[in-house]
């Protein structure tokens, strides 16, 4: 148990202490601390929890949160099973195949990217990416406010395109605060994880993700222009199936001896500059011994060698931001996260005047 004197330098200054500790091997792989934060008002609480990715992913442990509840929450129906019959077969078939095939494609696509990757913006150019990290958090905008500014767009841009965009904008901005030259139409590696479950909750602990990548766009003057060109990146690797092929590829590492694992881990790496996880909370708010959590932050560990995790939940209706970053290359978490918030502002912006021009 914590308590600082406020949520200001002090409570994140607690936070990065605890993402920065190791885990103690002679325990079980996860802790938790209560932070009581005080206030003018009534005092406020903080859970932080803590677990060593081979407990499970985050759908994994955010199944294993809502178990602890009061009550607990309506989460997604897994969908029904059944006998194996001629239609769910043929179903399995086309999957099979679409993997076979697909998986041509993106190993032609990891060629390509290889040979073409863009230079390195000059914020992340020569950075030497160590194990301390910085963290920051905020409440980003609700799903509804989300959803009524994409329907406004053409070509209607999902949750993850947005954040994106946001996340590039971001960049950008961030860059010139750090007197970085910001080149026009520029990019930087960035990973994905995906959920490869058949459900979209998970019912056990355990990782099951594969992840997709790719170059995200920098250096546009317009939020809506960005976006778009998110959205066509996006789209193009969600029609192959890179997250199938990258988890099958975990599995064949986990089961090689330690150098070979982490050489292919490593020349996987190569490339990203920057992780983003989305994860789905609950719909409504979760209640543990009597009282509601308000907000659910989801921090995301970067892997060796990157820099920069950002994490995205929705949770009873709104949109959270974590970021988790290394202070070589991102030293001040939350001028990040306001620049993101500029972005958001900006965006609303230009959506409603491209729906008043049509």
């Amino acid at each position: 148990m914590v308590e600082v004197g406020g949520e200001d330098e002090e409570f994140l200054q607690v936070i990065d202490s605890f993402q920065n500790a190791p885990l103690d091997k002679s325990k079980p792989l996860w802790d938790a601390w209560l932070i009581t934060v005080r206030t003018e008002e009534k005092p406020k609480q903080y859970i932080f929890m803590r677990a060593h990715h081979c407990l499970g992913d985050g759908m994994a442990i955010g199944h294993a949160l809502s178990t602890m509840c009061d009550h607990r929450p309506s989460l997604p129906s897994p969908p029904p099973s059944g006998p194996l019959g001629l239609r769910k077969l043929a179903r399995l078939m086309l999957f099979w195949l679409w993997v076979g095939i697909g998986s041509i494609a993106v190993v032609l696509r990891w060629m390509y990217m290889s040979a073409f990757y863009p230079k390195v913006p000059s914020l992340f150019d020569g950075v030497k990416v160590g194990t301390e990290r910085r963290t920051g958090h905020r409440r980003l905008f609700s799903l509804e406010e989300c959803k009524a500014v994409r329907g406004k767009l053409k070509f209607q841009p999902t949750l993850n395109d947005v954040f994106l965009g946001l996340v590039s904008h971001a960049i950008d901005v961030y860059s010139e605060y750090q007197g970085h030259e910001v080149r026009r139409q520029s990019a930087v590696g960035l990973a994905m994880p995906v959920n490869v479950r058949r459900s979209p909750v998970s019912e056990d602990l355990g990782n099951s993700f594969g992840s997709w990548s790719i170059f995200l766009p920098l250096g546009y003057s317009s939020m809506v222009e960005r976006i778009k060109d998110v959205h066509a990146r996006t789209r193009t690797v969600k029609s192959i199936p890179e997250q199938y092929i990258t988890n099958m590829l975990t599995f064949v590492c986990a089961r090689l001896p330690l150098f070979a694992s982490r050489f292919i881990v490593n020349s996987m790496c190569e490339m990203v500059k920057l992780t983003i996880t989305n994860v789905r909370g609950a719909d409504e708010r979760m209640v543990f011994l009597g009282r509601e959590a308000v907000s659910l932050f989801g921090y995301l560990p970067p892997p060796n060698g990157v820099g920069l995790g950002i994490g995205m939940c929705s949770y009873a209706g709104d949109v959270f931001v974590t970021l988790n970053c290394d202070p070589s290359l991102i030293g001040e978490p939350a001028s990040f996260i306001d620049f993101m918030m500029d972005g958001w502002e900006a965006l609303k912006q230009e959506a409603s005047e491209a729906e008043s021009n049509r």
